[in-house]
């Protein structure tokens, strides 16, 4: 079990988080009251981002502290080839003089499998059941109010988990800790990437949104689920990455973080090396491996319980004649509503601009841009001669931010009409994701998508320090496209070469597998995806009896057919259940896709089913966690623990990284106008902290670190 230097780490630490925070609620509250929102309020309207103001308390002499209930956290990773096995510690510590139930709505990996929850208080461990939804509330919901401290761990969305945590006693402090596991992305054919989120982008929820499980925090219709923000995180972060990537490694690089790297051969240690990290953006890591062949990685899984599951990654190293390529038709649809304000924006440009310096005369293109409403370059596509392509970028360099963000009539823009000269049309989506209606949009594409006669292609590219990745991976996969992304340090231009590159050579179509004497069963997908240049195909599903042989992927390439022989092995014993996992998730994934129109009652009672079965946290199936060997007198007190606002969200501040993005001044004002100013939306007027204001503020702060340092 990983040790809790984090959580021992951070007491060190609180009173000056805690005195910097007192800083930033007096210079806000002095200057813009009316900028704030009450932890416990709905978030505001037109896509504006708000910040929470922290509960106040005080210590044994009488000094104000403003604290969250969450502590710290620390992150133990064990990656084996292309998978993940993720354990997460939170320590909450509640602050106040009576109880209290914390509420923490955080992000988690889309493709997340989770399958195990506790709490420790003290010495004493209570593990968590997994339970159909309801249930498991009713029970957490009982022995809160019988005063018995519990823990509940909900799914809002694909990747977005809601966790509450009842009874914890004046100046307790209590561990939580949950395990996932999930597949890597294998980047191309230099090796695989990592991502933790640590903070929830603001999602706007347009006011016409069908989705019942919204989650808001951006604006627009308010949310079922509403998230809380803060300027700045007042919970450290621990990350500690453990790779065996089973080749030679040849490089471990983060775009995100500053990290210090111990690697030999085929592993790495990898940990962050800020003293204290803010968790405003996603961690990323890639690790680089040596060699460029065909990729067959197999992970296998098989025991009297559960039973055999495999997962299968191919990628088939081909090459292809340029008498393959199809003309296309390009739509650039770029998302031009607040939140992308500031860097994001200017990212968004960069590589529009890019894509643009990459088409050849024989594409035809256009560009749309969203936020409230759309617009267009031109009435309709136009073939990409210099002239043109100057013309737009000019177009593209005029963009600003501004607005909510209707990305579904962004999309049936872009969607619209069938491309001439069979053309196949290339939509890509530059966006932050932050939306709250993602299966409205889902939906969409599966439609518009589904009877176009295969000549629409989505490909988005998520460009933020925290993108909603569930709805832009689940949009490429319904769209048959792929997604990036890029966050606001790393190189623009490698982004644009690798989707130039890889939309530009042909796709593999119409794949199918022979699995010959093999017996498999439930195999997701159901049906194999498209594949393009660099990225592989993930087949997973089950076997009931050791067995061995060839098995041969087919396809098309362009006008030409292929052929790929491997030899598979499925063991009759093997000790990996997350590859059991990873089936479960994948087989719910795939069910929760046939009703992103609305809620199908045989999809909701077999998902339900596989929760329960396979211990996964589902829309239906939660974990729940009651300490039966004591209560806490009094009525919890409800205090909702927020999320650091993104880094460089809406023209706000962008935290350094291993490129060196610097800390600059910046807003944190989302869905509307981006603006200049640290505390206001462009609905609650000027932003501007007066000298005055200031200045007091600097003062207290002062005044406070000299009883900080005397009391030391």
């Amino acid at each position: 079990m990983p040790s809790l230097s984090a959580p021992r780490r951070a007491a060190g630490r609180q009173a000056f988080c805690a005195l910097a925070t007192l800083a930033l609620a007096l210079i806000g509250g002095a200057a813009h009251a009316g900028s704030y929102a009450a932890l416990d309020e709905a978030p505001a309207g037109g896509g504006e981002l708000r910040l929470a103001r922290p509960g106040t308390h005080v210590d044994p002499e009488g000094r104000p502290i403003i604290g969250f209930p969450l502590q710290a956290t620390f992150v133990d990773v064990r990656i084996d080839g292309p998978m993940a096995q993720v354990s997460v510690e939170q320590t909450f510590e509640n602050p106040f003089s009576g109880p209290i139930e914390a509420v923490y709505v955080f992000p988690m990996d889309d493709d997340a499998a989770v399958h195990a929850y506790s709490f420790r208080i003290g010495e004493r461990e209570v593990v968590g059941r997994i339970e159909e939804r309801d249930a498991a509330r009713q029970q957490y919901e009982d022995a809160r109010d019988a005063g018995q401290t519990a823990g509940l761990l909900e799914q809002a969305k694909p990747n977005v988990f809601v966790h509450s945590l009842a009874n914890i006693a004046p100046g307790e402090m209590i561990t939580v800790r949950f395990e996932y596991v999930t597949l890597l992305d294998y980047r191309n054919e230099t090796g695989y990437r990592f991502h933790f989120p640590m903070t929830i982008g603001p999602r706007y929820v347009s006011p016409d949104a069908l989705t019942p499980n919204t989650v808001g925090g951006g604006g627009g219709a308010a949310g079922a689920v509403t998230v809380p923000y803060v300027d700045e995180g007042l919970a450290e972060v621990e990350i500690v990455v453990r790779a065996d990537a089973g080749v030679p490694l040849r490089g471990v690089h983060s775009t995100s973080h500053f990290i210090d790297v111990q690697a030999r051969d085929t592993e790495a240690r990898i940990t962050l090396s800020e003293v204290t990290t803010a968790p405003d953006r996603d961690f990323v890591v890639d690790l680089r491996t040596a060699g460029e062949q065909t990729l067959l990685a197999a992970l296998t899984h098989r025991d009297r319980e559960l039973g055999g599951y495999f997962a299968l990654m191919v990628q088939p190293k081909l090459q292809y004649a340029e008498e393959d390529v199809t003309p296309r038709e390009v739509v650039l649809l770029v998302d031009v509503s607040g939140s992308m304000g500031g860097a994001p924006i200017d990212r968004a440009r960069q590589v529009a601009e890019g894509l643009l310096n990459t088409l050849r005369p024989v594409d035809h293109f256009n560009i749309v841009t969203f936020a409230s409403g759309t617009t267009r370059f031109s009435s309709q596509p136009v073939q990409a001669d210099p002239e043109r392509v100057r013309n737009a970028v000019r177009f593209v360099r005029s963009l600003t931010a501004g607005g909510g963000t209707e990305l579904d009539d962004g999309l049936r823009e872009a969607l619209y009409g069938r491309p001439a000269d069979e053309r196949v049309r290339q939509v890509f989506l530059l966006t932050d994701g932050g939306i709250g209606y993602e299966e409205d949009v889902l939906a969409l594409a599966q439609g518009a998508v589904g009877g176009d006669g295969g000549v629409n292609r989505v490909f988005p590219v998520g460009i933020s320090d925290a993108p909603n990745r569930y709805l832009l991976d689940r949009l490429a996969e319904q769209a048959r496209g792929f997604a990036s992304y890029l966050d606001l340090r790393s190189e623009v231009s490698e982004t644009v070469d690798l989707l130039a590159r890889r939309t530009a050579a042909p796709y593999l179509t119409d794949l199918t597998i022979d699995w010959g004497g093999l017996r498999v069963e439930d195999l997701t997908p159901t049906r194999l995806p498209d594949v393009y240049a660099g990225l592989p195909v993930v087949i997973s599903g089950r076997y009931d009896g050791p067995s061995a042989g060839e098995i041969v992927l087919r396809g098309r390439r362009g006008r030409r057919t292929f052929e790929l022989p491997l030899e598979l092995v499925l063991p009759a014993a093997e000790d990996r259940p997350a590859v059991a996992y990873l089936w479960a998730r994948q087989r719910i994934r795939a069910l929760l896709a046939q009703q992103y129109d609305g809620e199908v009652a045989a999809v909701r009672d077999e998902v339900t089913r596989l929760g329960l079965r396979f211990g996964l946290v589902t829309p239906y199936t939660s974990y729940v966690a009651v300490d039966e060997a004591r209560t806490v007198e009094g009525a919890p007190r409800t205090v909702t623990q927020p999320n650091a606002t993104p880094s460089g969200y809406g023209g706000g501040r962008t935290s350094g990284g291993s490129s060196g993005g610097g800390r600059s001044g910046g807003g944190s004002s989302g869905g509307g106008s981006s603006g200049d100013s640290w505390w206001g939306s462009s609905s609650s007027g000027s932003g501007d902290v007066d000298p005055v204001t200031l200045g007091l503020a600097l003062l207290v702060l002062l005044a406070l670190l000299r009883r900080q340092r005397g009391a030391a």
